[in-house]
């Protein structure tokens, strides 16, 4: 195990550019897809709190989206997205929403 850690240690010294260049693409894609669900769930988990016989249907329609695979999504974005940033971008987001929803609601005054 120790031999690993120790193969890790020397190829993130060799390749320190790479590493911090996929680090960066990798936080822009996460912080991009929470940002864009939260802006989307958030105004309507805070709508459908203080609508409780809206709040479950809109739940479950956004919860459905967590059936969805995301490489269905990906595949489904491929032909007019193509591959990188946006098609995970995409998916990221979509797989994102359906918690952003229901931790914003679960806060509603009983």
């Amino acid at each position: 195990m120790f031999e690993l850690l120790r193969e890790t240690y020397e190829y993130l010294l060799a390749n320190q550019g790479r590493f911090w260049n996929e680090l960066s693409d990798h936080l822009a894609l996460s912080l991009g897809a929470l940002t864009i669900s939260v802006l989307l769930c958030l105004p309507l988990g805070i709508w459908a709190a203080r609508r409780a016989g809206q709040a479950q249907p809109l739940i479950n329609a956004v919860g459905s989206l967590r059936t969805i695979p995301s490489l269905a999504i990906l595949f489904l974005a491929l032909p007019y997205l193509g591959t990188g940033f946006w098609p995970a971008l995409i998916a990221l987001t979509v797989l994102a929403l359906p918690p952003v929803l229901v931790n914003t609601c679960a806060t509603r005054p009983i």
